[in-house]
C-alpha cells in the first residue's frame, strides 16, 4: 500500500528533505576523504619505489665494498668461480644460475665469465622445448670462444626435440670437446650435413639396451677423439677413428668386440660388456682373431662364462695392470681356462677383482691362478655361493707357501666362509714377521721378493652360521688377539651381510 503523501505536513517533508541534505554533505564529504587517501596511497607507492631503487642501488654499493669484490680483482674472482664449478656437486640448477642468485655483483660477474658456461647440461621436455632452445641460444654465447662440454638427455623415450635444436647446438660443433648424449635420431639426421669437430675428445652415445640404434653418426673422423662409450650403437655406424681411442667402454657382442679390437691399437683403458646370452655365443677361429693390446692398463668385463673366456682367449693384454671381470649367471658356474688364460696374460698385474655366481671348486681354481701373479697387490672377490676356507688361508701364510702373493696389501671378499678363525691369526701374524724382519722369498719361478704388509683384510660373509656354530668364548678371543695385530698394521673387518640369492644363508 503506497503512503499517501498528499496528507503529509509540511513539517515532515522538511523533515525528509533536510535529512536527504545531509546524507548528500556526507557522501561527499567521505568521497572527498577517499580521493585523498587514493592520492596518499599512490605517493607512498611512488616513495616505496624510490626507496627501493635507492636501497638497491646502496646494496650495491655495499657489496663493492665486501672484501671479496673490493679486495679481489674481477679476473681473479672468476678464476675462483670457475674452480668452484669444477668441484660443485651436481644439481639440477646449473652453477652459474646458483651464483647468480646471491647478488646482482655476483650474477654480473658470472654471466661474463665464459668458463662458467662451458657445461651444457639440459634435459630436454617436449613442453619448455622453445624456451629450452632460447636458454642454449643464451647459453652457447655466454660462452664465448670457450671448448664445450654437453650433456642431453630426456626422460621421455618416445619423444625427442626436432632436428632444430640439434642445428642450434652444431652451429658451435667446432668448439665442442665432450659430448654425452642419449642417441637421438635427429641428432644423426643433423650430423649427416658435414659437420667437423676439431676439438672433440670425448663422445658417449645411448640408446635403450632393446632397441639397437641403426643411425649414422657422421662425427667425421675427429682426430682428437680418445674417450667412447656406446650402448645400443652399432660400431659400423660411427665414423671415427678407432685407432685414436684410448678409453673404450661398450655393450657389443663378442664377434663385434673381436672386430673393433682389432682396430684399437693404442687403448689404454677397456670396459666391455657383451650383448650375447650364454646360448648366443658365436665360436670365433682362434687362429685369426687373436690381437694384442700392447699399452692396456685397465680391463673391466662383464658377460656370460663363455663370452668373457672368448674374449681373454683372443686378446692379448701384456701391460694390463688392473683387471675386473664380472660373470653374469643364475647359476654357479665353472671358471674353466680364464685362471689358465690370466695366469699367463701379464707379469704386471696389480688388481684383480673377480665377482659371479661360483661352485664350490672355485677357490682351488681362484688359488692356482694367483699363485702365477706374484705382482698382485689388491685382490677383490665376491664369490657367490662358493666358500672362502682354510685351503685360502693356509695359502696366503708364508710359513706354508712363501711366495704367494708377497705384494698383496688390500684382500676383500664376499661370500660364503668356513676358514678357522686361529688359521686366520696364524696368517696374518706370520706375513707380519716375515714383513718387519725383511726376509726375501721366491716365488714359483725363483723370482725373489720382500713381503710386502697385508694392511687390510675386508670379509663379507653370507652364512650366519659360521659365528652361530662357533664357540662365544673362542670368538671372544680371537677378536681379542686382533688389536696388537691392528697396532702393528694389519687391521681385519669381518662382517656378515645377507644374500637372497641361491638358498637360505640365515
Amino acid at each position: 500500500m503506497m503512503p499517501n503523501t498528499e496528507s503529509t505536513s509540511p513539517a515532515v517533508l522538511a523533515v525528509v528533505g533536510s535529512a536527504k541534505s545531509a546524507l548528500r554533505r556526507k557522501r561527499k564529504l567521505i568521497k572527498q576523504k577517499i580521493s585523498l587517501h587514493k592520492a596518499e596511497t599512490l605517493a607512498m607507492k611512488k616513495a616505496l619505489r624510490t626507496h627501493g631503487k635507492k636501497i638497491h642501488e646502496l646494496n650495491k654499493a655495499l657489496n663493492r665494498t665486501s672484501p671479496f669484490l673490493a679486495i679481489l680483482p674481477l679476473d681473479m674472482i672468476s678464476e675462483i668461480f670457475n674452480l668452484a664449478a669444477d668441484s660443485a656437486p651436481y644439481d639440477r640448477n646449473p652453477f652459474p644460475f646458483t651464483v647468480g642468485q646471491v647478488c646482482q655483483a655476483w650474477r654480473q660477474i658470472a654471466r661474463s665469465t665464459p668458463l662458467l658456461w662451458r657445461h651444457i647440461t639440459i634435459s630436454f621436455s617436449e613442453k619448455n622445448i622453445e624456451s629450452q632452445e632460447q636458454l642454449l641460444r643464451e647459453w652457447i654465447g655466454r660462452s664465448a670462444a670457450c671448448p664445450l662440454e654437453l650433456d642431453l638427455s630426456c626422460p621421455n623415450w618416445e619423444w625427442e626435440p626436432p632436428i632444430s635444436t640439434f642445428l642450434l647446438l652444431l652451429e658451435c660443433c667446432n668448439r665442442w670437446r665432450t659430448l654425452n648424449s642419449r642417441a637421438f635420431a635427429n641428432l644423426s639426421l643433423a650430423l649427416n650435413r658435414g659437420y667437423s669437430f676439431p676439438l672433440l675428445c670425448s663422445l658417449s652415445l645411448s640408446q635403450y639396451y632393446s632397441l639397437v640404434n641403426k643411425d649414422v653418426w657422421a662425427f667425421n673422423l675427429p682426430n682428437q677423439l680418445r674417450s667412447l662409450n656406446i650402448v645400443g650403437i652399432s660400431p659400423n655406424a660411427l665414423r671415427i677413428d678407432w685407432t685414436s681411442l684410448h678409453n673404450l667402454g661398450a655393450i657389443l657382442s663378442v664377434e663385434e668386440w673381436t672386430d673393433v679390437l682389432e682396430c684399437c691399437s693404442s687403448l689404454k683403458t677397456c670396459e666391455a660388456q657383451f650383448s650375447d646370452s650364454e646360448d648366443e655365443v658365436v665360436p670365433i677361429s682362434l687362429d685369426n682373431a687373436i690381437h694384442t693390446l700392447p699399452h692396456l692398463t685397465r680391463l673391466s668385463i662383464n658377460g656370460s662364462i663363455d663370452s668373457v673366456t672368448l674374449f681373454l682367449q683372443t686378446t692379448l693384454v701384456p701391460s694390463v695392470e688392473h683387471i675386473c671381470l664380472y660373470f653374469d649367471s643364475d647359476v654357479p658356474i665353472q671358471l674353466g681356462t680364464i685362471p689358465e688364460i690370466i695366469g699367463h696374460s701379464s707379469r704386471c698385474l696389480k688388481d684383480l677383482n673377480i665377482a659371479g655366481q661360483f661352485g664350490a671348486e672355485a677357490e682351488e681354481d681362484i688359488i692356482n691362478m694367483l699363485g702365477q701373479l706374484p705382482s698382485i697387490e689388491r685382490l677383490v672377490l665376491r664369490l657367490f655361493d662358493a666358500t672362502l676356507s682354510d685351503l685360502m688361508i693356509n695359502q696366503l701364510d708364508p710359513r706354508l707357501h712363501s711366495g704367494f702373493l708377497p705384494n698383496l696389501t688390500e684382500f676383500s671378499y664376499l661370500g660364503k666362509i668356513s676358514f678357522e678363525p686361529e688359521l686366520m691369526l696364524g696368517m696374518m701374524e706370520a706375513r707380519l714377521d716375515f714383513f718387519e724382519s725383511g726376509r726375501k722369498i721366491t716365488d714359483p719361478s725363483g723370482v725373489f721378493y720382500t713381503m710386502c704388509q697385508l694392511d687390510t683384510i675386508k670379509i663379507t660373509y653370507t652364512n650366519a652360521a659360521w659365528v652361530q656354530e662357533r664357540d662365544p668364548n673362542r670368538l671372544m678371543d680371537f677378536y681379542r688377539k686382533l688389536v696388537p695385530l691392528s697396532s702393528r698394521g694389519t687391521t681385519l673387518s669381518l662382517t656378515w651381510e645377507e644374500y637372497d640369492g641361491g638358498e637360505d644363508n640365515s
